[in-house]
């Protein structure tokens, strides 16, 4: 994050949480990644569309953003994000079976 836009929060810390997430359940946030934006109006985003989300805000994936709104790749990503999602704690020592 060059540009110090996105602050990541651990959830399993209760403070964090009920500061940052107090109506997302527990079990949703281990599922999937989860974007709360700031401002007058919070918005939450999650899984392959925060994934998307976030591109736009990393200058470093601003060259996948775009791609990521062709019709079809949504639908895509959502099973492809799901896949990882659920098998990412089958990664032991930095390598997965994935």
């Amino acid at each position: 994050d060059w540009l110090g836009r996105i602050q990541t929060v651990d959830y399993h810390d209760v403070k964090i949480k009920k500061k940052y997430a107090p109506t997302i359940p527990k079990r949703e946030l281990d599922h999937s990644m989860h974007i709360v934006t700031t401002g007058k109006k919070k918005t939450v985003v999650k899984g392959f569309y925060a994934f998307r989300y976030l591109c736009w805000h990393l200058p470093a994936l601003w060259i996948v953003a775009p791609f990521l709104h062709i019709p079809g790749i949504p639908a895509m990503g959502e099973r492809v994000y799901s896949y990882v999602a659920a098998n990412r704690k089958k990664c032991i020592d930095g390598a997965c079976t994935i």
